[in-house]
């Protein structure tokens, strides 16, 4: 009786001593005699002595979650988390995972294959060394080639084309490139008709039609501004037409002006720009517009325009 005792003490204290893994958590407790049972076949006696830990399950919906902690000879080794589908594979993967850590079976290596887990999952890795090095920023890219068109109906108000300032309306048809900051443009405008008297019962009734052709280039702009500087060539047509005479007949009066100017741009919203433009222009031809001898019209040395407006851009 004294030996039957004596042994079933032993066997318990054997088996106390081979469940060195604290399974912890409500969950899968039934399963814990088939982790250790599958640990035990993965390692042998003398590494199962080397390996303690803790194993933590708990239900997640249909899925359990694995915490997993490893000690190798006494030292704490790292700790794992996964999930699984069931207790079974929850207490299968816990016995690979942990049998990795003394790589002392070819069961454990084949087990691993079969379960997903890496063979590497507790080895020791060298801590990775901090890169000061700056970080060298990429140029930035070119910007492409790009055309945009702009249209706008702009108010005109002129000085020395007539006798009179003058008020008309133009359009204005401009293409702009290089990264906006050049463009190319080309203005059409009428003035209203001014009457100069000639005598008491006779007049004459003037209008100036213009066109011009300029190139600008913007030497400030930002994202709502833009400021231009302008060269380029007008044309100037004043039309006569007289009133009260005894044959009312009608005359033009031609000239030509190289014109210099400046134009300020605000954009509000994105596709509208709102356009103050200012030129000076200096006729090459100053001829008189006579009737009866007298002098009707005559361009000024510098005829003055400004014109203002939205421009509708096409990006």
């Amino acid at each position: 009786m004294l030996l039957l005792a004596c042994a079933a003490l032993q066997s318990q204290r054997a088996h106390a001593e081979r469940r060195r893994f604290d399974w912890q958590g409500p969950d899968c407790l039934t399963n814990v005699p088939m982790f250790q049972s599958r640990l035990e076949k993965l390692v042998g006696e003398a590494d199962l002595q080397r390996l303690s830990g803790r194993v933590g399950v708990t239900r997640q919906g249909e899925r359990w979650s694995v915490e997993l902690t490893i000690d190798l000879d006494g030292k704490h080794l790292g700790q794992r988390h996964f999930d699984t589908k069931s207790c079974e594979e929850a207490s299968e993967t816990a016995a690979v995972a942990a049998s990795m850590a003394v790589f002392d079976s070819g069961s454990a290596a084949e087990a691993a294959a079969a379960s997903g887990v890496s063979p590497d999952i507790w080895r020791r890795r060298a801590e990775p060394v901090p890169d000061f090095t700056p970080e060298l920023q990429a140029p930035a890219p070119e910007p492409t080639a790009h055309i945009e068109p702009r249209l706008g109906v702009l108010g005109v108000a002129a000085v020395g084309a007539l006798p009179r300032p003058v008020l008309g309306a133009g359009v204005e048809g401009e293409l702009a490139f290089a990264d906006q900051r050049y463009s190319a443009a080309l203005i059409g405008s009428v003035s209203t008709e001014q009457e100069r008297r000639v005598g008491e019962l006779k007049s004459v009734t003037l209008r100036a039609f213009a066109a011009t052709v300029r190139g600008c280039a913007a030497p400030a702009w930002g994202t709502a501004y833009r400021i231009d500087a302008c060269a380029g060539l007008g044309f100037t047509m004043v039309r006569g037409r007289g009133n009260g005479f005894d044959v009312n007949r009608s005359a033009s009066l031609l000239w030509l002006a190289p014109l210099l100017g400046s134009n300020l741009s605000l954009r509000a919203p994105r596709y509208i720009e709102w356009r103050l433009e200012l030129d000076a222009s200096l006729p090459l031809s100053r001829r008189r517009f006579l009737v009866d001898g007298e002098q009707v019209s005559r361009p000024a040395v510098v005829v003055l325009g400004l014109r203002f407006g939205p421009i509708l851009r096409f990006p």
